[in-house]
């Protein structure tokens, strides 16, 4: 047979099964007429005839069945059949139905939200040109408090000319700002620095216009810009003919040669514009060390990262022994996809591995619901195998009925999923790479279904074990008892909830966990008073303001007409905000006889003013504070400590008249006198606290990045035009940006931490009140059955409250074998979570205590009312159905 005539069987099979029907019928009654025909040319009448024909062709039914089931697709159909069966089931038990599409749907979309974020995070492939060849370069020692530093020129330039693993390494600078003016308000944009050969290593090209040349690269040529798609759009009106002409970038006009595409967000989604990097003569060698930028290469092909490392490590000795002062003498090769997940690696593990845990609550519950309708209607399938049917047919229709709940409990689960993450993106903690990419794809659908599948066929594998087991004498011997079932499958639901104990617990101890940890570091000291504090940034431009001396006048005319706000009862300025992200670290060396303590090897450097302390409210633990009318360019230089220098340095001594300066080999700069001692201060996160603070007068040392301390007598929200303004009245062009109050900075360094609490909480309640409803329905079941058992023992003495108590008791037998085992794993998934604690033990007792509690109590609250309605049995009513 060939293969058309194949496929047009089995087409027609499937889709013109009536035609079909119809020709079998035609050839059956043929084969009666013919037969019928027959009997009467032998003589009979036409009534004999028929009958007579009747039963010499046979019931025509089965051999209809047979036909059909021998069709290319019967099992199709069939399935279909089932499908429909299913659907009809749903309205006969709504309440069965409503609770089985709830479970899925929470287990569902917990799972598709969770899977949109690592999707979105952790598993989408960079957008870039095969992206696995990319890696991040970094120089790095073990004396300095980072692990990895960023890159010299010089090194950059020695490296390019060494390796023989990389196709080429570009470099980049990720901390410029440009005050965009001109049409429209003033704007402040965070940009990039990159060397020309950034694109190319990348692998992408600008969606309009074109990339650096090397001469655009080159000092006194980087008067060029590329534009982000989303400032294209925003600024300028997605107008194409905006490539060519000028944009005025902080005082400076800069050619647009290019716009972006829409994916382009490198090195993060908030850069809005690139230029040239133009590294000077000077920043090419190593007497100034300005590791200032950071370096991306793309690997050689059947290169791994591993050679590469081997050989960036033999290259940087070779360095080292040529220029021993190199303080970074170490060089750090890293997948650049992985490179991004560092610090959210452990948190996205957790989170997955609590929504597959809540997951399989889920199917366990559900599994319990579909087991027990199984049981209920095993007088059904009892009956129905003594008519005929297999058991296998039996059992695969069990299973095929769990495909509507699936289906529309799936859809459900979709659209809370969809929900979520809509709701989340806003919410999601700066620290959270990708955030752009988090959405329902077609990837995450593909999971979900996945995953909902293997879900349906775990809580489909009792019920179709029910049916496959159905015996008719068992079913009519205890239908006089029960419609439940057995007591073998009693404990079989009642193993199934003790599981979902075991596995409820952990997730709640985890959130027991993280919430301490949060609720920890909410009470962790940060060295100031975050209350009543309004912050604002600067850019200074120095196209307009170009010595040190504009600049500093500039910050205190804006000080000076901030500090005549109405409700203003201090106003400082500092270079960086404490908790608010960047660092600017420097080696010092300080004027003691005592040997450098290794955690002052690299020391927070800061340029503050005077009033900055008072309006923080850092304490000056000895002698006193900049100030800025005595404290000028023209004065001797003066500095301030923090108290862990002091302590380490001059032990038992006052620091005053001391003397610091940063590393002569570094950086030539004076020495500056010890004025002050402040209170220490966590600058990076309240969860760590590596280095020390140093700090330098605004007026001594100018910055033209600085930031607006401002505290208030009222609430600090409330004052941010009018800060605004009062910068606007000094110089209209000059932006101000990230204006927010301390609060909110010391609230988004806990972003991480309020999303794994979060997070895992709401898994845990979840996985809670799946837990409340298995073992509700258990032991519902339980009491059903026992119905008869409970009106005898009631009519023959028994108290009430003594059954009540067994009801109760049963419940938490459940609880006390599914809480050892959960206290087993707990203490596994608590030590696993141990880099996310803080303030609290993996191994706390409160939270495992606590946690235990809640279960109890939840066991106690779900055995309570089945405990009720079997106290409440009438025994002459019970007696008299009987």
């Amino acid at each position: 047979m060939r293969w058309h005539y194949r496929l047009y069987v089995a087409l027609r099979g499937l889709f013109g099964s009536s035609s079909l029907d119809r020709e079998l019928n035609e050839e059956l009654q043929f084969h009666f007429d013919r037969q019928v025909q027959a009997n009467l040319e032998s003589g009979m009448t036409p009534e004999q005839a028929r009958r007579a024909a009747a039963i010499a062709v046979g019931n025509p039914d089965p051999i209809r069945e047979a036909s059909r089931d021998g069709r290319t697709g019967a099992w199709l159909r069939q399935f279909g059949r089932d499908l429909s069966y299913g659907v009809r089931l749903l309205s006969k038990a709504p309440g069965f139905s409503v609770a089985a599409i709830a479970i899925i749907a929470l287990g569902i979309g917990a799972v598709t939200a969770i899977f949109s974020v690592v999707y979105g995070v952790a598993l989408k492939p960079l957008p870039f040109r095969e992206p696995d060849r990319l890696v991040n370069i970094y120089s790095t020692s073990a004396n300095i408090g980072y692990a990895r530093m960023s890159v010299n020129g010089a090194d950059h330039r020695d490296w390019l000319a060494s390796n023989h693993v990389f196709e080429d390494i570009a470099l980049y600078r990720n901390l410029a700002n440009f005050n965009l003016t001109g049409a429209g308000d003033p704007e402040r944009l965070l940009a990039a620095r990159i060397s020309a050969n950034l694109l190319p290593v990348l692998g992408v090209s600008p969606a309009m216009g074109r990339g650096f040349t090397d001469e655009e690269d080159e000092v006194g040529n980087e008067r060029v810009v590329l534009l982000s798609d989303a400032l294209w759009r925003r600024r300028f009106a997605a107008d194409p003919s905006i490539v060519g002409k000028a944009i005025n970038l902080s005082g400076v006009p800069h050619e647009v040669v290019g716009v972006m595409g829409p994916d382009f967000q490198y090195p993060a989604r908030e850069f809005q514009v690139w230029v040239p990097l133009s590294l000077s003569p000077g920043e090419l060698t190593r007497k100034t060390r300005g590791n200032n930028n950071l370096a991306v290469a793309r690997l050689k092909p059947e290169v791994t990262v591993e050679e590469a490392q081997a050989e960036m490590s033999a290259i940087a000795a070779r360095i080292m022994k040529a220029d021993p002062q190199n303080v970074l003498p170490e060089v750090i090769v890293v997948p650049a996809h992985a490179d991004l997940l560092t610090n959210v690696r452990g948190a996205l593990y957790v989170m997955l591995a609590a929504v597959l845990c809540l997951l399989f609550v889920a199917a366990l519950n559900l599994g319990t619901l579909l087991s027990a309708r199984a049981a209920a209607r095993g007088r059904e399938h009892a009956v129905r195998l003594a008519l005929g049917a297999s058991r296998g047919r039996i059992a695969i229709q069990s299973m095929a009925e769990v495909v509507p709940l699936l289906v529309i409990g799936g859809a459900a689960g979709v659209a809370i999923a969809a929900f979520a993450v809509n709701a989340f993106v806003p919410l999601a903690p700066p620290t959270l790479p990708r955030v752009e990419n988090i959405r329902i794809s077609i990837e995450v659908l593909l999971a979900s279904i996945a995953v909902l599948s293997v879900t349906g066929l775990i809580a489909s594998v009792l019920p179709a074990a029910h049916a496959w087991s159905a015996d008719l004498t068992s079913a009519t011997r205890e239908e006089t008892r029960s419609t439940i079932g057995s007591v073998r499958q009693s404990r079989v639901r009642g193993g199934l909830v003790v599981v979902q104990i075991a596995l409820a617990l952990p997730l709640l101890v985890g959130g027991v966990l993280l919430t301490r940890t949060f609720a920890a570091l909410n009470a962790q000291s940060p060295g100031f008073e975050r209350d009543n504090i309004l912050t604002g940034h600067l850019a200074i431009p120095r196209s307009k303001y170009r010595t040190d001396a504009a600049v500093a006048e500039l910050e205190a005319r804006i000080l000076e007409n901030v500090a005549r706000i109405p409700g203003v009862t201090s106003v400082g300025m500092v270079n960086r905000l404490p908790l608010a992200g960047g660092m600017s670290m420097v080696i010092f060396e300080f004027d003691s006889p005592r040997a450098l303590d290794p955690s002052l090897s690299a020391v927070d450097m800061r340029v503050a003013t005077g009033e900055y302390f008072k309006a923080m409210g850092i304490p000056v633990l000895e002698g006193r504070s900049f100030d800025d009318a005595r404290d000028t360019a023209e004065s001797a230089p003066v500095g301030l400590i923090d108290e862990r220098i002091a302590k380490l340095m001059w032990p038992g001594e006052s620091a005053i008249g001391k003397r610091f300066r940063v590393a002569p080999h570094l950086m030539k700069t004076p020495w500056f006198e010890i004025v002050g001692v402040v209170g220490h201060i966590r600058h990076d996160s309240l969860d760590a606290d590596p280095r020390a603070q140093a700090y330098w007068s605004f007026k001594q040392m100018p910055m033209d990045r600085m930031a607006l301390a401002v505290r208030t007598g009222r609430s600090a929200g409330a004052l941010s035009a009018s800060m605004v303004r009062a910068v606007h009245d000094i110089d209209p062009e000059q932006p101000v940006y990230d204006v927010r109050t301390m609060d909110e900075w010391v609230d988004r360094s806990l972003g991480q931490r309020w999303m794994n609490m979060t997070l895992v909480g709401t898994f845990a309640s979840v996985a809670l009140l799946l837990c409340a409803i298995g073992v509700y329905g258990v032991i519902a079941f339980g009491v059903a059955r026992q119905r008869r058992e409970f009106g005898i023992r009631l009519a023959l003495g028994a108290s009430r409250r003594g059954i009540a108590t067994a009801v109760v008791t049963q419940g938490l037998s459940f609880a006390a074998i599914g809480i050892v085992a959960g206290l087993i794993l707990s203490v596994g998934v608590s030590r696993s979570m141990r880099s996310l604690l803080f303030g609290v033990d993996a191994n706390d007792l409160v939270s495992l205590g606590s946690a235990t509690a809640v279960i109890l109590g939840v066991v106690l609250l779900a055995s309570y009312f089945p405990a009720r309605r079997a106290a409440g049995v009438d025994p002459a009513v019970t007696l008299r159905a009987e």
